[in-house]
């Protein structure tokens, strides 16, 4: 259990101010959800994690940190159910609509403000 605690903490260490996001963190994270959700959404979902200053303008220090666990929860390969099963997408994809459903709408207005 430390151990996923610590590995959650680095992979959203990742999207904190001033670190770098690695390319193969934005393929993982668009290759999975894209299909599910859109391209416009997984952008604005992807975005609000690598730019959290600018959607402390939109959204709360809370929404930020669910927003940042559900989209390194998707890059992560740890799963509650793992890719590589058959079924193994719809945990990532549950959790990702599961946000885009309680944030529709401020997902919008921070595509306006901060893209």
């Amino acid at each position: 259990m430390v151990k996923m605690k610590d590995n959650y903490q680095k992979l959203i260490g990742k999207f904190a101010k001033d670190k770098e996001v690695h390319e193969e963190d934005k393929k993982s994270f668009f290759d999975k959800v894209l299909d599910a959700i859109g391209l416009e959404q997984a952008k604005i979902l992807f975005h609000i994690a690598t730019h959290p200053k600018c959607a402390k303008n939109v959204f709360s220090a809370v929404d930020i940190a669910i927003i940042i666990g559900a989209v390194a929860y998707v890059i992560m390969p740890l799963d509650a159910i793992p890719d590589p099963l058959p079924p193994g997408l719809i945990d990532d994809i549950v959790v990702i609509t599961g946000v885009l459903h309680r944030y529709g709408n401020l997902l919008q207005q921070y595509k306006r403000q901060c893209m």
